[in-house]
């Protein structure tokens, strides 16, 4: 006897069910290898890595320079990633958070994600690769999503 497709679908269902029902709560094991498993989403993602943070130079240089001066203490922060040849993103600390340029310029979106997950998300970039974030704190990276690729940036610290 043969059965329709709809009938082993409602079957399929109902013991996807019973499993469920009959597993309980899940264990840490069971939600490591989830989360594990789900870190492999951007797995073709493009990495950028952390090319320069001008932070660092300022800091070691800091009793050359006078405050003020261009490149001296008091300058913003600039954090450039990239891949050689290829895509690369500019960042620059502004008072209310960061500017960005994506190279080449193309639309989209960017998240600021964090060691626990996203902590913005949606963030436009315009038709020239530019868009802004608010001040982000910690470890985290930026994942951009234009219609032609997605780019991950390395982690670099934020203060």
């Amino acid at each position: 006897m043969t059965t329709s497709g709809d009938e082993d679908d409602d079957r399929l269902l109902a013991e996807l069910r019973a499993a469920l029902r009959g597993a309980g709560e899940p264990t840490p094991a069971m939600v490591a290898a989830g989360d594990a498993a789900w870190s492999w989403r951007a797995v073709d993602a493009e990495l950028l890595q952390l090319e320069d943070d001008r932070a660092d130079a300022h800091q070691r240089d800091f009793d050359l320079a006078r405050a003020g001066d261009d490149g001296g203490p008091g300058a913003p922060r600039m954090l450039s990633f990239g891949r050689a040849p290829g895509p690369n993103v500019a960042l620059m600390e502004t008072d209310d958070g960061w500017l960005g340029q994506l190279h080449p310029a193309a639309a989209g979106d960017v998240a600021v994600l964090g060691p626990d997950g996203p902590r913005q998300e949606g963030v436009p970039i315009d038709e020239l690769g530019t868009f802004a974030i608010a001040r982000p704190t910690g470890s985290v990276r930026l994942r951009l999503r234009t219609a032609s690729r997605e780019l991950l940036t390395d982690w670099c610290l934020l203060r």
